[in-house]
């Protein structure tokens, strides 16, 4: 039995059959296994664990087919004022998108986009937050297009952003809710 989460769970693509989870304490080492096999750099113990205990849980989800974990969205809401260059409110409250990963064999069936817009959903609900915020690797192009095409816009460059890569620039992507 298969069942979506809401109406914006319900995949573009009709080969592939996704759903949208709620990450928790059982599931968080699919989200480590897909993000060491999707990034560059490897994130430390507490970042998983604050998905699952400092963050709102609506903020993160694990996208999954056929039972098979194949990509996430973990994200936070910051204040403003972390991010002045962007916002002209100081005391608005931001979401920042941590992390999105999806795993190369199951990319270009509208994962990535389906999981964007539980987020941007999430926002609309939310008032309170008029922007979303990202980083990105200036040479990870298939990401970029994704956000890209989903109204994100490209607001600075931060050069030396990611330690002990290839390419340690990245973009700041925002799109205004």
């Amino acid at each position: 039995m298969h069942y979506y989460n809401n109406c914006y769970d319900i995949p573009n693509d009709p080969f592939v059959n996704v759903s949208l989870q709620q990450i928790t304490p059982y599931s968080i080492n699919s989200v480590k296994i897909i993000n060491r096999l999707v990034f560059p750099i490897t994130y430390n113990e507490q970042f998983y664990r604050d998905i699952i205990f400092k963050y709102n849980i609506n903020l993160s989800r694990l996208a999954v087919v056929n039972n098979k974990p194949v990509g996430n969205i973990c994200c936070r809401i910051e204040p403003s004022s972390n991010h002045p260059i962007v916002v002209d409110n100081v005391n608005e409250e931001i979401l920042y998108i941590m992390t999105i990963a999806v795993l190369q064999q199951f990319r270009r069936h509208s994962i990535g986009t389906l999981l964007l817009n539980y987020i941007i959903n999430f926002c609309k609900l939310n008032t309170q937050i008029k922007t979303i915020l990202l980083h990105a690797q200036i040479t990870n192009k298939a990401a970029i297009s994704l956000y890209i095409k989903n109204g994100f816009e490209i607001v600075n460059i931060i050069r030396g952003y990611y330690k002990n890569v290839d390419c340690p620039d990245a973009y700041l992507l925002q799109k205004k809710i």
